[in-house]
Parts: C-alpha cells; sequence; structure tokens
C-alpha cells in the first residue's frame, strides 16, 4: 500500500480514530440513516403519492439552502435559478391538484362510459 502512492505521487491521510470521529459514524449511521428512514416509510404511507414525489423533488433544493447557511457554500447563479425552477414546479403542481381536482361525487367521462 505504501509503495502504490508513491508512484501515483498519491497523499496518504492518516485514519483519526477519536471520540468525535466515533459519535459522527454512529450518529450519522443510526439517526440520519436508519431511524430518518424508517420515519420516512412510516409518514409515506399516511400521504399521496404525489406529495411523497413533491417532497422528494426539493430534497436538492433544501440541501443546496442548507449548505449555503451553515456552510458558506458560494452557490453560482444557475444553481439558485435551478432552485427556483424546482420550487416553482412544486407549487405549480400544487395548484393544479387543488384546482382541477375532480370534486367528490363527480364522475370523469370513462367512468359515465361504464
Amino acid at each position: 500500500m505504501g509503495f502504490a502512492p508513491s508512484i501515483f505521487n498519491v497523499p496518504v491521510f492518516p485514519i483519526v480514530t477519536n471520540n468525535q470521529v466515533i459519535f459522527a459514524i454512529l450518529f450519522t449511521g443510526i439517526i440520519a440513516t436508519a431511524l430518518i428512514l424508517g420515519l420516512q416509510t412510516f409518514a409515506q404511507k399516511k400521504t399521496s403519492p404525489t406529495h411523497v414525489a413533491v417532497i422528494f423533488a426539493t430534497e436538492p433544493v433544501f440541501g443546496a439552502f442548507f449548505a449555503f447557511i451553515f456552510a458558506g457554500e458560494n452557490l453560482l447563479v444557475r444553481q439558485w435559478i435551478g432552485c427556483a425552477l424546482i420550487l416553482f414546479s412544486m407549487i405549480f403542481q400544487q395548484l393544479v391538484e387543488i384546482y382541477f381536482k375532480p370534486k367528490q361525487g363527480s364522475t370523469t367521462a370513462s367512468e359515465e362510459a361504464k
């Protein structure tokens, strides 16, 4: 292992194992993955597939937003435009569902043909 990095001039980083690293690994593995996926699966049973798709579509927007706020990430104009387009499409989809959703008790043309 020591021979390959010297040939390709790749730096070798030491693996640090202290309490902070162990806590971060456990937190990421247990809380941020297993627990959240369990809660997500439980919540998906309670909502429509359309709402789940909308929530998943906004994930990159919130990821970029929190990276900008908490990590000091600099976003390019095209990234801000991409976030705006995703949010606009999410809002548009919700408005279409609200205003063009068939009313309860009304029948569609395909249901009347039966």
